[in-house]
């Protein structure tokens, strides 16, 4: 597994909050991994984000968020191909600049993954799209 420094370590565990703070809590009970809390796990996988609906133990729902440093073919080797894996659908979200590549290592490895992507725009705002389309 890739090392982050801290400012990317910052950005990544700010994206969680983010994807944790707008999903519906009404509808998902939302748990998340932010750092290196391994705090919820499925099948032993402590992936960053897993969501499940309301009152249910059943995941739903497994989002991987991954910093410019961490789209590499080891991250998809050690932890991508595991998550894939695991019940529920398998987000993973990447910044906006690193979609090419981590489409070309899923396909790569045959990894089961839909992508997404975050941006941080001025005043650094955060904002992720969770299935980015081909022609983007």
């Amino acid at each position: 597994m890739e090392k982050r420094d801290l400012s990317t370590q910052g950005l990544h565990d700010r994206v969680i909050s983010y994807i944790e703070s707008h999903l519906r809590k009404d509808k998902y009970d939302i748990y998340t991994n932010p750092g290196t809390e391994k705090k919820w796990s499925v099948r032993g996988e402590f992936p960053d984000v897993l969501v499940a609906p309301k009152g249910e133990t059943k995941v739903h729902f497994v989002l991987e968020v991954e910093t410019s440093s961490t789209v590499t073919p080891e991250e998809a080797r050690d932890q991508w191909k595991a998550y894939s894996g695991l019940p529920g659908k398998f987000y993973l979200i990447v910044p906006f600049d690193d979609l090419p590549l981590a489409r070309q290592i899923i396909a790569g490895q045959g990894i089961e993954a839909t992508v997404g992507y975050f941006e941080v725009g001025q005043k650094g705002l955060i904002t992720v799209k969770y299935n980015a389309n081909e022609s983007e």
